[in-house]
């Protein structure tokens, strides 16, 4: 093997696993931030706590600043919810319509998706 195609062969190589290794680790921090983000969204407490971290009321302004972050997070909380259930509606129909249009290869790709999906929405937002 000449010198030239094994030093391509090994940046490309390199290049490869490089390429590789990078999505990995930014697949899994973008999913530790999704996750932060729904269970900072979805929970009132940790809403207003986060909230609470972030502005640093004054001591005499705190209790105040924590009654209206408890009425935006409760509120936030609750939307988040119902926009989750919303999504899952969605989805459940669009496959209910799709199913009868596939083939049994294509019904079994989409189904091990959705098992995917599911087992990834369960994580996230720590569901039963």
């Amino acid at each position: 093997m000449n010198p030239k195609l094994k030093s391509a062969l090994v940046l490309g190589g390199t290049l490869l696993l490089g390429m590789v290794i990078g999505g990995l680790v930014t697949g899994m921090v973008i999913g530790k931030r999704a996750q932060r983000t729904a269970l900072f969204l979805g929970n009132e407490e940790r809403f207003v706590t986060g909230a609470i971290n972030f502005i640093e009321p004054l001591p005499e302004k705190r209790d105040t600043v924590a009654r209206v972050l408890h009425h935006y997070g409760s509120a936030m909380a609750s939307e988040t919810r119902n926009y989750r259930k919303q999504q899952i509606m969605i989805l459940d129909s669009m496959k209910h319509d799709l199913m009868p249009l596939l083939t049994d290869e294509q019904r079994e790709r989409v189904h091990k998706r959705y098992e995917q999906m599911e087992r990834g929405r369960k994580r996230l937002f720590q569901t039963e």
